[in-house]
């Protein structure tokens, strides 16, 4: 009987092993590629900080004057995140997974307040060209409207999310 019960408790013991090593192996990986995605996404978010500090920033506060700037918003600026929001819920921190969302998300309202400041502006140039007073100051008060009520606001809750994921 020993001679049975050896060979079996031997193979138990070993298929065990293999499998908590392979289990090992898998939450590993797992907990490798979060790190690797929240490293991405820093970078993502660090750069577009850069942009966002060079090219909005000073544009629209440096005056009370409506944001006479029309961009071209056909870029993907948000690729590291797209391509992962899936995996976005791994991330074990929970302030950190929060403010990294929230971020993208002021990133994305941004980028439609900018769509409607566009939209704005091709009305005000519009207006312009009909030479209407009237049509034309309803389209200056729209851009004016555009940035004191979104735009504003959005880039000073982003500076906010910023300034918390440096904390994290």
């Amino acid at each position: 009987m020993d001679n049975f019960l050896a060979p079996f408790l031997g193979g138990f013991v070993g298929a065990l092993i293999t499998a908590g090593v392979n289990i090992w192996l898998y939450f590993k990986k797992d907990y490798d590629e979060t790190k690797s995605l929240i490293k991405a996404l820093r970078t993502e978010i660090n750069n577009l900080e850069n942009i966002f500090q060079m090219e909005f920033y000073p544009k629209i506060t440096e005056d009370n004057e409506p944001l006479w700037y029309s961009y071209p918003l056909n870029t993907d600026y948000f690729v590291i995140f797209n391509a992962n929001c899936s995996k976005i819920g791994k991330i074990g921190n929970d302030d950190l997974r929060s403010t990294v969302i929230s971020i993208y998300t002021m990133a994305k309202f941004f980028m439609d307040c900018l769509r409607t400041n566009n939209e704005c502006l091709n009305r005000y140039d519009q207006a312009l060209k009909a030479g209407y007073a009237v049509q034309i100051e309803e389209a200056e008060n729209a851009l004016r409207l555009s940035k004191t009520d979104n735009i504003l606001p959005t880039v000073k809750q982003i500076r906010v999310l910023l300034a918390r994921l440096k904390t994290l």
